[in-house]
């Protein structure tokens, strides 16, 4: 017998291709059959949201390393892991048709992870959904304060704050500041 696919499930590649079936009497036959999702595709492109004064990095810039954990919608099931490129681009593995829920789970050095999350729907075979996404500077909260060289003279008086003698070990090498730190 011959066999031919007539239909095909829903987001899944008809199969026009006859099958040979041979049939022997009394006993049973199996015939597997293999579909190929319909599929698309997403892709994420990733930029500065404004200057970073760290990197030196001009706001609009494409940066490199971001990555984004896609998950089908139906099941909450992570299906990829995409990271930006040298471009600033990322693309996933073809997709079956549905919805998806994208989000940031790391940013670029010195970028902020962003809260935006995206729902996407693929919709047909071979869509490309293109994104853009924006990471804004990371604020480090440091700040330094630089003095000149200060100097200790044997016998003097001027010693360091008593509270801030682990900090002062690198800078005060008389032997008995050393190892006095709680």
């Amino acid at each position: 017998y011959y066999i031919r696919e007539l239909e095909a499930a829903d987001g899944y590649i008809l199969d026009k291709q006859y099958k040979t079936v041979y049939v022997e009497a009394g006993k049973t036959s199996t015939i597997e059959w293999e579909n190929t999702a319909v599929t698309g595709q997403i892709q994420i492109t990733k930029y500065a949201a404004e200057s970073n004064a760290i990197t030196g990095q001009a706001g609009g810039v494409t940066l490199k390393g971001a990555t984004f954990e896609i998950v089908r919608e139906r099941s909450g099931k992570v299906v990829d892991y995409i990271t930006t490129d040298a471009r600033g681009v990322a693309a996933s593995k073809p997709l079956p048709l549905g919805r998806y829920l994208i989000r940031e789970v790391s940013a670029p050095a010195y970028y902020q992870v962003s809260a935006e999350t995206f729902d996407v729907t693929l919709e047909y075979a071979g869509q490309i959904i293109k994104l853009a996404a924006y990471n804004k500077p990371a604020e480090l909260g440091v700040t330094l304060t630089k003095t000149g060289i200060k100097e200790v003279l044997a016998g003097s008086k001027d010693r360091p704050d008593p509270s801030s003698r682990c900090n002062a070990i690198n800078f005060w090498p008389r032997s008995e500041w050393l190892g006095q730190c709680d």
